[in-house]
């Protein structure tokens, strides 16, 4: 073949690429040319082309007959779970089918439309997704503060001082703008390189690559990443490192800043992060004395049971040192597809709930951690059919064996993928989808992951199996089988009445004129640009606060008794905490082979622990235990114990689904108490 460009969407990087082929094996480096990644790309995206034409793929449907999975047709796959969805409709109402949209989706917008489209086509609430193991504190937290539930984005490429905070490691993934080899960890670099007033700090339980080149770093415990951020509000406050400019006019409903931030002084939170107030002092004060300074945050900083006081607390330090909405600081980034319309029209106010646990559905979207309750979980409105596209529930979960046991009450499991996973090995029908390499590529939301206007669109690189299909293309013949009816459901009915329409609608079409509308171009001029269409940098001095008059509120009152309950914890019997890098999605389909993607890495434990690196031991903690071997590792804190997401040891077992956010259902995957022991 000759050299053709695309980009890989096998992590959140979405880096451009140049793949040829040499000796029968695809090789894929960076595209120089791409804004995304400016030539950098990793290991990843040729493992991930590679396994996509490994023998264990799904070529053709497939329904279990006796326990066992058996060939079968398309017109037979489509006419038989048309049939079992409509029935199940007519018998228990639209409420009784679920829809899981998989981290996959993220890289497929069309895939991702029609997902949604279905479950609201339908009437149904029970739009799943992998949202709420990633950022939903931080859209619910900028909902209520700034009225709309926009992903800010941290502008390292201008700021003075740079906070890093949070324990994932930026060369595996979970970092989104901040991995390893974006064009803002690359800007960051050459900063640190070329502007001397620049300073970098990390904070966390791991010192990363990106650490190495801090100015200063600073270890604390696993799970005290928001003590940490209360600590610097509190002694921005009270030592009176405030703008007081901007409080006066952007900012409101300040009086009860001072009460709230009581609890959580600098002496105070060193004690619980393990370190010194002088450092947390220290880092207050420069952070509000520099001209422009952002905190540049793992998703691991929201992933536990406080994860939407949080993301208040980085919107809040933002907000009183003049960094939020401001270049250098916190700023939308729009990309060159606008969807604040979008996001204005589904407030969470008015959302639906999940029907157990009370969750609004953020953007369409339940958090996925609700799953279980809803399937298991006796009564009206209760879950026995479930599509899962592009996902595996069982290992995007945690406890996965009450996941599994769950999918097993189910009337009907569907699943839509490119290869097998551990939900395909139970579901009732598996149809082949084609993996992304082998469907043209359309990316049209690079805005919270990168500082430009950005469209890019390439053909296949691989042609994929005869029978495998695109997602978009199977949903939509699944809901014209489905016969949903017209009227009734959870969504009002001009949103219900625009869902119908996208379950079916060819969207090539309407791309085609989202693109025109954006760009001037068609898609199949976008398609002949190999290095994608640059509009230019984003506008990092947007102001679209839509609160009562465009100010931000400081303190929502829908926040108010979650920030006043957290107090500092009780020290405990446990002196070793987990430390769970989110990293690549757990999930076949994306990664190509779990296995070959994430490199067996053990149980992480630092040098002074007592253990012998290869040593088998167990790990345990309230929700259950996982064994392995211990991998030494000088970069970890003394009381972490590591174990990455989707390596060889399921960490799914350690994390306890019922700690959770009470706004998004985020569970608790980092800083959770554990004891190690020799197997």
């Amino acid at each position: 073949m000759s050299t053709q460009f695309s980009y890989c969407r096998a992590c959140s990087g979405f880096c451009g690429v140049e793949i040829s082929k040499e000796e029968g094996q695809y090789v894929v480096t960076g595209d120089r040319s791409n804004p995304k990644n400016a030539g950098y790309t990793c290991d990843l995206a040729t493992e991930s082309l590679n396994q996509t034409l490994s023998d264990d793929r799904l070529t053709e449907p497939m329904r279990r007959v006796g326990g066992q999975l058996v060939p079968s047709t398309w017109e037979e796959a489509i006419a038989a779970i048309g049939a079992d969805l409509k029935a199940l409709r007519k018998k228990n109402g639209s409420d009784a089918i679920g829809v899981f949209a998989g981290p996959g989706l993220a890289a497929n917008p069309l895939g991702a439309i029609r997902s949604a489209a279905f479950a609201v086509g339908l009437g149904s609430p029970h739009l799943y997704s992998d949202l709420t193991m990633h950022g939903a504190p931080q859209l619910y937290a900028a909902e209520q503060m700034l009225g709309t539930p926009m992903a800010l984005q941290a502008d390292v490429g201008r700021a003075h001082y740079t906070l890093l905070l949070g324990d994932c490691d930026q060369d595996v993934a979970g970092w989104g703008p901040m991995q390893s080899g974006t064009i803002h960890t690359q800007a960051l670099k050459h900063i640190q390189r070329t502007r001397r007033s620049a300073k970098l700090v990390a904070v966390g339980s791991r010192k990363t690559p990106l650490a190495e080149l801090a100015d200063e770093y600073i270890p604390i415990r696993p799970g005290t990443e928001t003590a940490f951020l209360l600590g610097l509000c509190h002694a921005t406050w009270t030592g009176g490192w405030i703008d007081h400019q901007y409080m006066r006019d952007y900012c409101s409903n300040s009086e009860q800043l001072k009460d709230l931030l009581a609890p959580w002084t600098p002496a105070v939170v060193a004690e619980i992060c393990g370190t010194e107030a002088s450092k947390i002092s220290g880092v207050a004060l420069k952070f509000s004395r520099a001209p422009m300074a952002t905190v540049a945050k793992s998703r691991a900083l929201f992933n536990h049971e406080h994860g939407t006081v949080a993301a208040w607390a980085w919107h809040l330090l933002h907000a009183l040192t003049a960094n939020l909405l401001r270049p250098g600081g916190a700023f939308e980034a729009v990309g060159a597809v606008d969807l604040l319309p979008a996001m204005v029209s589904f407030p969470t106010v008015s959302a639906p709930k999940t029907r157990v646990s009370g969750y609004p559905a953020l953007f369409l979207q339940m958090p996925s951690t609700a799953l279980v309750e809803e399937i298991s979980t006796q009564g009206k409105g209760r879950i026995q059919a479930l599509i899962c596209i592009d996902g595996d529930p069982i290992s995007n979960l945690p406890q996965p064996a009450k996941v599994r046991d769950s999918l097993g009450e189910l009337q009907l499991l569907v699943c839509i993928d490119s290869a097998p996973n551990a939900t395909t090995e139970i579901a009732d029908w598996v149809l082949p989808a084609k993996a992304f390499w082998e469907q043209d590529a359309l990316h049209l939301l690079d805005g919270p992951t990168l500082p430009y206007k950005y469209i890019q669109a390439s053909k296949s690189v691989l042609p994929g199996p005869p029978q495998a299909r695109e997602e978009e293309a199977i949903l939509a013949d699944l809901f014209s089988a489905t016969g949903a009816p017209i009227f009734g459901g959870a969504w009002g009915s001009h949103l219900r009445a625009m869902g119908r329409w996208l379950a079916g609608a060819p969207l090539e079409k309407q791309v085609d004129r989202l693109l025109r509308w954006t760009t001037d171009l068609d898609l199949q001029q976008l398609q002949a640009m190999p290095h994608g269409l640059d509009q230019g940098e984003l506008d990092r001095g947007l102001w679209r606060a839509t609160t009562e008059g465009e100010r931000i509120n400081l303190v929502p009152s829908e926040l108010l008794g979650p920030i006043q309950d957290l107090r500092p914890p009780a020290s405990g019997d446990s002196s070793i905490f987990l430390l769970n890098s989110t990293t690549l999605p757990p999930h076949s389909s994306v990664t190509g082979d779990p296995k070959a993607a994430q490199k067996a890495v053990g149980i992480g434990v630092h040098p002074d622990s007592g253990f012998e690196d290869g040593q088998a031991v167990r790990v345990a903690s309230s929700a259950g235990e996982v064994h392995g071997k211990i991998r030494l590792d000088d970069s970890l804190h003394p009381e972490s114990i590591h174990i990455p997401w989707n390596s060889e040891v399921d960490v799914g077992n350690l994390i306890p689904m019922e700690i959770r956010d009470p706004f998004t259902g985020t569970p608790k995957l980092t800083g959770i108490p554990c004891t190690i022991e020799a197997a």
